[in-house]
């Protein structure tokens, strides 16, 4: 019988080991902490030099905020560009090439709507040059965002703005950390 045992053991530390040497590279994914990949979602040196900023507020991936709500998240984003010192261009509608450097703060709940989730994406969209032509384009230098889910009784609209005065803390401290 303590041959059996032991025989046993040995088994389940051979099959220990093997799952070990199999899985561990999924369970590193899975157990590192996600805001180590968000410290490299974006260079932050990509706001250097930055002296203004044109804004604008995307609900186009959302029904569940209307016109007025709209305009309170613009105006939280407005409040704290003003706090951090940071000066606002008036956005010129239907001319993008004007609106350069822009920040752009984007809300999509729609495919998340049946869980209550919603993220919020803050984009800076500034001038590029392509190396292979020259060419100077516009494109996103600089990207966070924010997801959350509202469980129980709750209003999604409120959290919403909760985690956009967050987000727009996080990203005006960047910004004047690159532009003192």
């Amino acid at each position: 019988m303590g041959l059996n045992i032991r025989h046993s053991l040995q088994s389940l530390q051979n099959i220990y080991k093997k799952a070990i040497m199999k899985y561990t590279p999924l369970l590193l994914l899975f157990l590192l902490p996600f805001g180590i990949f968000a410290q490299y979602e974006s260079d932050v040196s990509h706001l250097k030099g930055m002296r203004y900023v044109y804004m604008d507020i995307d609900t186009t991936g959302t029904s569940k905020v209307s016109q007025t709500e709209k305009v309170d998240l613009s105006d939280i984003v407005e409040l704290q560009l003003r706090r951090a010192d940071i000066e606002i261009r008036p956005f010129v509608v239907n001319e993008p090439e004007r609106n350069v450097p822009l920040l752009l703060v984007k809300v999509n709940t729609d495919q998340r709507s049946q869980s209550g989730q919603f993220e919020l994406v803050l984009e800076i969209r500034d001038f590029v040059t392509i190396n292979r032509n020259k060419k100077e384009a516009v494109a996103t230098t600089f990207s966070f965002s924010r997801s959350a889910s509202i469980s129980g009784v709750g209003n999604e609209v409120d959290l919403m703005k909760t985690e956009l005065r967050e987000l727009m803390s996080e990203f005006t401290v960047t910004f004047r950390e690159q532009n003192p």
